[in-house]
């Protein structure tokens, strides 16, 4: 799992504020049927005993449409610009400034979505870098190629190969509880361990090294209408088989069910626009300026 920033135990309910920001992407289309809200929020605080005249918040929400999520809109408390990458990883550009010396104030975020049961086809093509070795998914390692192999069966089916990945790393990687640093899936599978972002990526890795696309994903669980919290950050997997992108979790054991639970917030181990990898959730810029997330 993957937090970059500390986190602090503070609760947030509060409403938004008549002068609020709303971002609204249109109807969903049918097959996108079930209704989902979450909720989340920052406190910005100047720790400094100056105003604070300069700092930056960007603040990662739902993407725009996956498989089976359809972003309706998002309502902010205040305004922000929306940036969206190459992936479809969308954030929110805040402008934290001003503060009062030793001052604070919380920016408060409610996404409206639309979920689908099953996987929709989407339109364009499979970019090319979910068929390439990345930071955190190393599919040119020749360990990664030699066990990608092995896996894959006879019949060449992507779907088969997939689920034999998947269930190979769901039994043969232990789950050694969360790390701050993402240590990638040639570390995952050269020490048969790792948390949410190790058993995603070293999925993710086989898949590519076989021949399949496939992508790390992270975001939330969300079963029902919620606030979302810090700690629940959770990764997983995507792979491209028969025309559209299919889950597979091996940390959770969930190959293809339940997926109106899985809320994307970012695509992962790809180069954002700027040449770095997309935040999974926020980061902030300013002298002074500490941002967490409410829990």
């Amino acid at each position: 799992m993957r937090i970059l920033w500390s986190i602090v135990i503070l609760f947030c309910a509060a409403s938004l504020s008549p002068a609020a920001t709303v971002f609204d992407a249109g109807p969903a289309p049918a097959a996108y049927a079930l209704d989902r809200q979450i909720r989340y929020s920052f406190t910005l605080e100047n720790t400094r005993n100056t105003p604070l005249e300069q700092g930056e918040l960007w603040v990662n929400i739902p993407a725009r449409q996956t498989a089976t999520q359809w972003g309706l809109r998002v309502t902010t408390s205040e305004d922000a610009e929306l940036i969206t990458d190459s992936w479809g990883n969308r954030a929110l550009h805040f402008k934290a400034a001003p503060l009062p010396p030793y001052g604070a104030r919380i920016v408060s975020l409610v996404a409206d979505l639309k979920l689908a049961s099953s996987p929709q086809s989407m339109t364009g093509t499979v970019d090319a870098v979910f068929n390439k070795a990345g930071l955190h998914a190393e599919s040119d390692a020749p360990e990664i190629v030699t066990l990608a192999t092995q896996l894959k069966t006879k019949k060449a089916r992507p779907s088969d190969t997939a689920k034999a990945i998947y269930t190979w790393v769901s039994e043969r990687i232990k789950h050694n509880g969360y790390h701050a640093t993402d240590r990638g899936a040639l570390w995952a599978l050269q020490n048969q361990q790792g948390d949410c972002s190790e058993f995603a990526s070293l999925f993710t890795a086989l898949c590519r090294a076989a021949g399949i696309p496939a992508r790390t994903l992270s975001g939330f669980t969300c079963p029902k209408n919620m606030i979302v919290k810090p700690y629940s950050l959770h990764n997983w997997s995507e792979f491209y088989a028969d025309g559209v992108w299919r889950l597979a979790d091996p940390l959770e054991r969930n190959f293809g069910t339940n997926q109106t639970v899985y809320v994307t917030f970012a695509v992962m181990d790809v180069p954002s626009d700027s040449g770095k990898e997309p935040p999974a959730l926020f980061r902030f810029e300013g002298a002074g300026l500490v941002v967490k997330m409410n829990k």
